[in-house]
């Protein structure tokens, strides 16, 4: 382990707040170890294709993403609902939304032209 990594996160939390440091030091490698898995669980699955359905595999797959994005907001980046990092969450949820809009909005747009674009011609 690079020391930089070892210093922030066992000593430097150790001197600012040593309650902090034993949950931060658990929620670490909960989270690295719970990314590992739902990294290799998709690989694995990708790799054997042929054994399962397609849409079953980008069902399994989507979740994954999606626990593994909440894993890392949780235990790497300490989103939560405590009072401290409310903004920090309250931030996340307006850029959430404001990426679903971009991303439908943009869907919509293109599923419109494409309809006036085939009926028009």
């Amino acid at each position: 382990m690079d020391l930089r990594i070892y210093f922030r996160l066992f000593i430097w939390n150790d001197m600012t707040n040593n309650k902090i440091t034993h949950n931060t030091y658990k929620n670490y490698i909960l989270g690295f170890f719970t990314s590992v898995i739902l990294t290799i669980i998709p690989f694995i699955l990708v790799i054997n294709t042929f054994t399962i359905d397609k849409n079953i595999l980008i069902i399994i797959l989507t979740t994954c993403a999606i626990l593994q994005i909440v894993i890392h907001l949780v235990c790497f980046l300490h989103i939560d609902n405590s009072p401290k990092t409310i903004w920090n969450t309250v931030t996340l949820i307006f850029t959430t939304l404001i990426i679903l809009i971009l991303i439908f909005g943009s869907i919509w747009i293109m599923k419109h032209l494409h309809h006036y674009v085939i009926h028009h011609n």
